[in-house]
């Protein structure tokens, strides 16, 4: 019973990951630019829909695995510990739906002059332009890397709102050593600067 009970906590794993990857690839592309008050700091953010579809996601599998271990133990197959056991999986996948539901809401960046902040589900990080060390671009994931002079991280995907007014305002704060060890960043920042460019001529 607890081999059944750990190779379904491994499988439904396995299909959250297949499921999130799948969702995040039919994500619809972040509008490259946002309006927004002259003086007022830029904020970026993914469309709160990805973020509730995540977490309906996540429901299923803590449903199932709930639904499993109700019915392993009544019908004696399990023991308390092996319920507990899958209680506990089904609250940790539970815990990550209810991490999307609030990120959906509440996760943003705030980019201003000074440099970018990081408002999470539940903290907060922010990175002065002149502390960051690193700077580069994933392609595979397309996602900005951010690492800070104190070994923080910060992921800005090109799928939020606004990542064209972010990366004309990268291009022009970041520190040069910051991007020298990716030699294609500062094309993509440009790029993405043009496409801003070329929506208000458009509009």
């Amino acid at each position: 019973a607890m081999f059944r009970t750990a190779l379904a906590i491994i499988l439904l794993g396995v299909l959250l990951v297949i499921g999130r990857r799948f969702l995040g690839a039919l994500r619809p592309p972040g509008r490259v630019h946002v309006p927004r008050v002259p003086g007022e700091p830029l904020v970026l953010r993914v469309r709160k829909r990805v973020g509730i579809a995540f977490g309906l996601l996540a429901l299923i599998p803590a449903a199932i695995l709930a639904s499993l271990g109700a019915r392993a133990f009544t019908a004696g197959g399990t023991g308390t510990a092996g319920f507990a056991g899958t209680l506990l999986a089904a609250g940790l996948v539970l815990a990550f739906s209810v991490h999307q539901f609030v990120s959906a809401f509440r996760s943003r960046y705030v980019v201003d002059e000074a440099g970018i902040e990081h408002v999470g589900a539940v903290r907060r990080r922010q990175v002065r332009w002149g502390d960051v060390r690193k700077f580069a671009y994933k392609p595979h994931a397309h996602w900005f890397f951010v690492t800070a002079a104190d070994g923080r991280h910060l992921w800005l995907s090109e799928d939020l709102d606004g990542i064209g007014d972010f990366a004309a305002l990268a291009a022009s704060r970041l520190p040069p050593a910051a991007m020298a060890g990716d030699p294609n960043v500062r094309e993509v920042l440009e790029e993405l600067a043009e496409a801003v460019r070329e929506a208000a001529r458009a509009g």
